[in-house]
């Protein structure tokens, strides 16, 4: 398992962009239903979130934890908490209570019943039908861990009624940031396993933890890795079949704003689908282990390789040249009785070295990492992941050579 990086995962910009919509919907008077995955580690979420309305947004924040209070209904709930309902006969006569805070976030952890997580979102249409009526701007923000919420019999949203989902956020390229945050270093392991694991897992934090020892190991060990997450004991043969014969993925560079009745409203909110800025919509990771489709995590490991190592395979090249151009001038590259301008494509250097005798210096001292970033680049090429062991080995000859020869 890896580090605990849920407190720096709320601190990621496109994740501030999202407690910032909270803050202004109930700003506005908004009621909001919150619906995140089982992997989401809700209790920093909740922190953050009450932290972010109180510095930043100067609202009177109240916390309900319904674990300890499943079997009363919302409003003996909300009459328990604040003395100043003791009176009111009904729900709706609460909304325009002068001692009520700005904002009341409910949650239950996860423990709440399905029936119960039912009966609050009654409530929830209740409570924004009186706020529209009144004008009254008393928010409540309803979390919902999606196990337990009956996705086709949600209520309608409308102008004071709405639904978020925990979901979208953060990019990749923000994971990539969170993991060398955890990682901490910037050798090889690291840079690898940064590329590694925020392709393969997206924006889900608790599957960063899962396999981040593995992202240096064969594939599969890295399927097994993604078979131990939380989402497996959520797969049905009927989400199989969706994600077979019916799913759709949103497209990359879409606005995610789903909601009851959207397309992959269900496939987002649950966990079952990731999606970032850069990639899209996919299907997790964990789901396609366990339905065996190996191509697809393969396909995501390669294109983490083919990001981090096509740029050091170009700077690898292009220093070569110049060190050569160093040493012979600048008519070094000759193929074919033909003088190539330096620097030369990869290929045409692979050639070049292919063709000077064992003997010479500069074969000696340059064709075996040449020969190996030639390989590397046609592996990434043809779609072909390499192994650790072999960026390994070219990273050593690519810092051998950087420290030979420096812009």
């Amino acid at each position: 398992m890896g580090p605990d990086l849920s407190n720096q995962f709320w601190t990621l910009p496109t994740v501030r962009q999202f407690l910032q919509e909270i803050g202004i919907e109930v700003r506005q008077g908004v009621n909001l239903i919150l619906i995140y995955p089982p992997s989401i580690s809700i209790a920093s979420f909740l922190f953050a979130l009450r932290d972010y309305l109180e510095r930043e947004r100067n609202q009177y924040v109240a916390m309900i934890d319904l674990s300890m209070m499943q079997e009363k209904t919302p409003f003996e709930v909300l009459k328990a908490h604040f003395t100043g309902l003791e009176n009111d006969q009904y729900l709706e006569k609460s909304v325009d209570d002068d001692d009520l805070p700005d904002v009341i976030i409910i949650s239950g952890e996860g423990l709440l019943t399905a029936e119960r997580a039912k009966d609050w979102l009654s409530a929830m249409t209740r409570w924004a039908n009186a706020s529209a009526v009144s004008g009254s701007r008393h928010s409540l923000i309803l979390c919902l861990s999606s196990s337990t919420v009956d996705f086709q019999h949600l209520p309608f949203s409308d102008i004071r009624l709405k639904y978020k989902t925990m979901a979208g956020f953060p990019s990749s390229l923000e994971m990539r940031l969170l993991c060398r945050m955890g990682l901490n270093e910037t050798d090889a392991e690291s840079q690898w396993s940064e590329y590694i694991l925020s392709s393969i897992a997206g924006n889900d934090l608790q599957l960063v933890s899962v396999i981040w020892t593995e992202a240096t190991k064969p594939f599969q060990k890295i399927k097994e890795a993604l078979l131990r997450h939380s989402i497996i004991e959520s797969i049905t043969a009927e989400i199989t079949t969706y994600f077979e014969e019916e799913w759709i993925p949103i497209n990359r560079g879409v606005s995610l704003l789903p909601a009851p009745g959207d397309r992959n409203f269900f496939a987002i909110s649950s966990g079952m689908t990731l999606y970032t800025v850069e990639f899209g919509e996919e299907i997790h990771p964990s789901i396609l282990a366990f339905n065996n489709h190996d191509a697809e995590i393969t396909h995501r490991i390669w294109r983490a390789q083919a990001a981090l190592l096509l740029p050091m395979v170009d700077e690898y090249r292009r220093k070569v040249c110049d060190s050569l151009s160093e040493r012979h001038g600048g008519f070094w590259a000759e193929l074919d009785g033909e003088v190539l301008d330096p620097p030369i494509e990869m290929g045409e250097l692979f050639t070049f070295f292919s063709n000077l005798p064992n003997s010479d210096r500069d074969k000696r001292e340059f064709g075996s990492g040449v020969n190996l970033a030639w390989r590397i680049r046609n592996e990434l090429a043809h779609y072909h992941p390499i192994t650790f062991q072999e960026y390994l080995s070219f990273w050593n000859n690519s810092c051998k050579l950087n420290n030979q020869h420096r812009y």
